[in-house]
């Protein structure tokens, strides 16, 4: 299985331009006596049979809570402090945050690829929120995949330029077994942006992209107030 996010980690608002980076995990599972391996991935660059499942399962569950600076510098401390993860502790707060969306997406998903159909990952990543919960009391934070809906061709300009606005980042799941999975989700971390912004090539007034940011969010509160209304 191989899970990959891709994310602006340059602040648009500020900088007015995209620094797009695709982070991803390629796991080999458990098999007998062979312990299996994960890669992680950095753009182009792979670093092989970096950790076991077990390991990283252990790691995922260590952070869940912890801030995604705190996680990189965890992150970077098993990665012996060098490369393209020590570089990622000293960004921009996005790219701390894109790690760690990436672990728990990974940590959400995984027992999804056991179906050979991926209907179980479906119902997992379209349309539903991740909380990293920190087991305290304060305001939890969470991921949230879009709906399936707005994952068709005709919104792919306008969701690439909510990725550029740093409001999106995409999330790609490949099988072994069948094709792959894409969806969009709201990252941990999402900055206020003006609404001049939303224009772009593709929408010159920005009016479409705009349109669909709302449509996303009234979609996910409508999905929150469902669950909530569910559990109490």
């Amino acid at each position: 299985m191989q899970i990959t996010v891709t994310g602006n980690i340059a602040s648009f608002q500020y900088q007015h331009q995209t620094n797009l980076v695709r982070l991803g995990l390629s796991v080999t599972p458990r098999n007998g006596n062979n312990p299996g391996s994960v890669d992680f991935i950095y753009n182009t660059e792979r670093r092989n049979n970096m950790i076991t499942p077990d390991t990283l399962w252990d790691f995922v569950q260590k952070t869940k809570g912890m801030e995604p600076e705190r996680v990189a510098l965890l992150f970077m401390g098993a990665q012996g402090g060098n490369g393209f993860v020590q570089d990622m502790v000293t960004q921009n707060p996005f790219e701390p945050s894109l790690l760690k969306s990436l672990f728990l997406i990974y940590d959400w998903t995984e027992y999804a690829f056991t179906d050979p159909h991926l209907a179980m990952l479906r119902t997992k990543v379209y349309n539903e929120f991740i909380i990293d919960y920190s087991g305290r009391p304060e305001p939890q934070r969470d991921i949230y995949f879009i709906g399936q809906q707005f994952c068709t061709p005709a919104y792919e300009p306008f969701l690439q330029r909510l990725v550029e606005l740093n409001l999106l980042a995409k999330c790609d799941f490949i099988s072994t077994i069948q094709a792959g999975l894409s969806t969009y989700f709201i990252p941990l971390v999402k900055p206020g942006v003006p609404r001049n912004l939303f224009a772009h090539g593709n929408d010159i007034l920005g009016n479409q992209t705009y349109n669909l940011w709302k449509n996303i969010l009234n979609a996910r509160d409508l999905r929150i107030t469902n669950w909530m209304n569910s559990r109490f």
